[in-house]
């Protein structure tokens, strides 16, 4: 009997292990699929008051997941942020929460024919807490108050599809800002589209084959038990 209940225990932990290695699969599968990272406020300073409008919620981003990322400014004239190094009339703030075992390496934004009357489009990314007030939002204009900057600005809006690495650094578990800034026409109408894809900090190859050979060595003791049943 205690050899039954051995062979039980060994079934049950290399059935884990398969199962872990099924879930490595389909996370890297997700790598086709694509969602929306909406802006979780924007900033403007029409007529010279800084405005914040949004919810300032986050989201919890899945490192495999490509996110399109976009705005759109219709008809309002935006007056340029006093105090600053460059013409920009607007802040969008993406927030974000990377969980906890999903440590990320990359970020790469992507354009392509997405943006229509903005110009000097930058972005960069700090870290930062929730929840994101207003207060919070205003006072990230120039260096951010409210965390460290995890890149420097970078700037997008070179010809009709421009990739920026945004990162070339670790974004450990916690809260970020993909904080987009720009200048709208004088007209007060245009937009912005593309994508951001994270990716995440790739398992060790030695740990891959540990995985492959303990998920093999499952099925095998999986047939042995039914031989001897």
């Amino acid at each position: 009997m205690s050899g039954t209940r051995l062979t039980d225990t060994s079934v049950m932990r290399a059935r884990t292990l398969v199962g872990a290695v099924l879930t490595l699969s389909m996370l890297a599968a997700a790598a086709a699929n694509a969602d929306t990272l909406n802006p979780s406020d924007t900033v403007t300073d029409p007529g010279g008051t800084v405005t914040v409008s949004g919810s300032g919620a986050a989201t919890t981003i899945t490192p495999t997941v490509s996110y399109s990322v976009g705005n759109e400014f219709n008809g309002s004239s935006l007056t340029d942020f006093p105090g600053l190094s460059g013409p920009w009339n607007f802040y969008d703030d993406y927030v974000f929460t990377v969980a906890a075992g999903a440590n990320i390496e990359g970020a790469v934004v992507s354009f392509s024919n997405g943006v229509v009357g903005v110009s000097d489009l930058q972005a960069r990314i700090f870290s930062t807490t929730t929840p994101y007030t207003a207060a919070v939002a205003a006072s990230n204009l120039g260096a951010p108050s409210s965390g460290s900057v995890v890149d420097n600005p970078a700037t997008m809006n070179s010809g009709d599809l421009y990739t920026v690495d945004l990162m070339q650094t670790l974004l450990a578990p916690g809260t970020y800002d993909l904080q987009i800034r720009g200048e709208v026409a004088s007209s007060g109408s245009g937009s912005y589209g593309g994508d951001i894809s994270f990716t995440a900090v790739p398992l060790p190859p030695g740990l891959v084959l540990l995985l492959s050979g303990l998920g093999l060595f499952g099925a095998a003791a999986a047939r042995h038990r039914v031989q001897r049943v």
